[in-house]
C-alpha cells in the first residue's frame, strides 16, 4: 500500500470515528472548536462528510452571494431528508429552481399577503386547541384551578393544527386522523433520515424501505392529499386565469404551491403531493421548539410576564374574540404586532440562548469552493455558521450566558410600558439609570417589576401558571396558562 493511500485510509477512519463522536456530543465539540479557533475557520468531521465552520461577516456575505450551483441549501435539505429513501423514491435535484419551481413566491409573498385575513380564524383555532388540551389534562385528575401539561407536546399539537389550517385548509385541519399523521410524519422522516445518514450507502436502500414501511404516517398523509391535489390540478388546468377560478379556489398554502408549480409541463398529482409534503416537513417542529423555549423561559423568569402582558394591552386597538366567536369588549386584542417590541425582544433572547440548532446557514458545496481568504470547501462537504457558540460569545454579547429578556428592546419601549404600571416611579427610576448604558433590564429592574406583578390588585400572589379569564395568552384567546 502506497504512503498516500495509507494516509487516505487513515484519514477516512479518523473522520468516521470523529463523526460518531459528533452524533453524541455535537454541540460540545462545536463550542470547544469555536473557542479554540478564535474567529478563524475550522473543520469538524460529521457522519458522511466534513463541515467547514466560518463565523465572520465577510464569510457570511460570500456565502450569501455564492450561486446555488456552487453552494446549495437545497442539496443540504436533500442530504438531510434522504427523500429517495424516506419519501417512496421521490427524487430532488441538488439545485433550487430546477424545473421552474415558484415555492419561494408561494410562501414569502402569497402567504404573507393573506396572513391578515387568516389571522382571526387562526386565533380561534389556537384558542380552541389550547382549551381542548388543558381540559383534557384536567380530566386526567388535575385540580380544578390548575392544569399540569407537557409543554412541548401541547405546543406541537397546537402548532400542527394551526399550520394545517393555513397549509391545507378547513377540510384537513378539522380531521383528527389527518392531524395525527401530519404531526408524526416529520418525526418519522427525521428519525429515518438521521439513521440512514449514519450507515454506509449500500445499506440505505433496503433499510430505508423497511423503516418507511413501518411508518404509516407518510402513507396516510399521502393518501389523504393525493385526491385533493389531483382535483385542484385538474381545476387549474381547465379554468386557470378565469375570474371565476380566482374567486372559487381555496385560500391555503397547498393551493398557492399548486398555482406556482410549472404549468407548461405540469407535475403529476403524485409529484405535487410529495413536493407539498416536503415543504410541510419544515413547518411544525421549528415553530413548536421556539414556542416551547419561550414559554419555558417565561416560567423561569416570571418577572417578565406582567410587562409583556401590559404591552399587549397597550398595543390593542379593538376587542378580542373569545373562543366561542363572540365579541367581549373586556379583552382588547386586534393588535398591531409591530408595536410589541418587548415581546419581540423576549422571543429573540429566548432564541439566542436556546437556538433551534447548533449551526445555521448550511450550504453544500456542489463544486470545490474557495473563499476570498483561501478557506477551502471540498465538493460534497458543507459550510455552516456555528450559531449556538456565537450566540454565547462574550465579544458579541454583554453577560452572554445571562437571560436578559429586553436585551433587544430600545429603552423608550421599556419606559413606555413601565410608566403605566403600579409603582411606576420606582420602575422608571431604574430604567432611566439603565438607559445610560443602553440596557433595558438590570437585575434591580427585574426585581421591581416582579414586585409590581405580585402586588397587583387583580390577585396578589397569582402565578403565571394560574388560569385566569381576565388575562390573555398572546394571540390565543381569553385565557392564560
Amino acid at each position: 500500500m502506497s504512503r498516500e493511500r495509507a494516509w487516505l485510509v487513515q484519514r477516512r477512519l479518523y473522520n468516521f470515528v470523529e463523526g460518531l463522536r459528533f452524533l453524541v456530543s455535537g454541540p460540545l465539540i462545536l463550542n470547544n472548536a469555536y473557542l479554540k479557533a478564535s474567529g478563524r475557520p475550522f473543520a469538524v468531521p460529521t457522519p458522511g462528510n466534513e463541515v467547514v465552520m466560518v463565523s465572520s461577516e465577510r464569510h457570511l456575505a460570500e456565502v450569501n452571494k455564492a450561486h446555488h450551483s456552487q453552494l446549495s441549501l437545497h442539496a443540504v435539505a436533500k442530504e438531510l431528508l434522504q427523500p429517495k429513501h424516506t419519501m417512496r423514491g421521490f427524487q430532488w435535484q441538488d439545485e433550487r429552481g430546477v424545473e421552474g419551481t415558484g415555492f419561494v413566491r408561494a410562501l414569502r409573498s402569497l402567504l404573507t399577503a393573506h396572513l391578515p385575513s387568516l389571522q382571526p380564524r387562526l386565533e380561534e383555532v389556537i384558542a380552541q386547541s389550547v382549551d381542548q388540551y388543558v381540559q383534557g389534562c384536567k380530566s386526567n385528575g388535575c385540580l380544578e384551578a390548575h392544569a399540569e401539561v407537557h409543554v412541548f407536546d401541547m405546543v406541537k399539537k397546537i402548532v400542527t393544527r394551526a399550520n394545517c389550517l393555513m397549509f391545507f385548509g378547513e377540510q384537513f385541519s378539522g380531521d383528527p386522523v389527518f392531524l395525527e399523521a401530519a404531526l408524526k410524519y416529520p418525526e418519522d422522516v427525521f428519525i429515518t433520515a438521521e439513521i440512514l445518514r449514519s450507515v454506509p450507502r449500500i445499506f440505505r436502500g433496503p433499510l430505508g424501505m423497511v423503516m418507511t414501511l413501518q411508518g404509516k404516517a407518510a402513507k396516510r398523509l399521502f393518501d389523504s392529499l393525493m385526491p385533493e391535489v389531483a382535483k385542484r390540478l385538474d381545476l387549474r388546468a381547465r379554468h386557470n386565469g378565469s375570474p371565476e377560478y380566482s374567486k372559487k379556489k381555496p385560500v391555503d398554502c397547498m393551493q398557492w404551491l399548486i398555482d406556482t408549480s410549472p404549468s407548461k409541463i405540469p407535475w403529476t398529482p403524485q409529484r405535487m403531493s410529495f413536493e407539498i409534503m416536503a415543504v410541510w416537513f419544515s413547518s411544525v417542529h421549528q415553530l413548536a421548539m421556539a414556542t416551547t423555549y419561550a414559554l419555558e423561559d417565561l416560567c423561569l423568569h416570571p418577572e417578565y410576564a406582567e410587562p409583556l402582558r401590559r404591552e399587549i394591552h397597550q398595543a390593542a386597538k379593538a376587542s378580542n374574540r373569545s373562543t366561542d366567536g363572540k365579541r367581549d369588549p373586556s379583552f382588547p386584542v386586534d393588535l398591531d404586532l409591530s408595536k410589541l417590541e418587548l415581546l419581540d425582544s423576549f422571543i429573540s433572547e429566548s432564541s439566542r440562548l436556546s437556538p433551534l440548532d447548533a449551526v445555521s446557514m448550511r450550504r453544500k458545496a456542489l463544486v470545490d469552493y474557495t473563499f476570498s481568504d483561501g478557506t477551502f470547501v471540498a465538493k460534497g462537504n458543507w459550510v455552516c455558521f456555528p450559531q449556538a457558540a456565537m450566540m454565547r460569545d462574550p465579544q458579541y454579547w454583554d453577560d452572554a450566558d445571562s437571560f436578559d429578556g429586553f436585551r433587544f428592546a430600545n429603552v423608550e419601549a421599556v419606559e413606555r410600558t413601565a410608566s403605566h404600571s403600579a409603582g411606576a416611579e420606582a420602575v422608571n427610576g431604574t430604567v432611566s439609570r439603565a438607559a445610560a448604558a443602553k440596557r433595558a433590564t438590570t437585575q434591580a429592574w427585574k426585581t421591581e417589576m416582579k414586585s409590581c406583578a405580585q402586588s397587583r390588585s387583580s390577585g396578589a400572589g397569582e402565578k403565571f401558571t394560574d388560569i385566569n379569564h381576565r388575562r390573555l395568552i398572546w394571540g390565543g384567546g381569553d385565557k392564560t396558562w
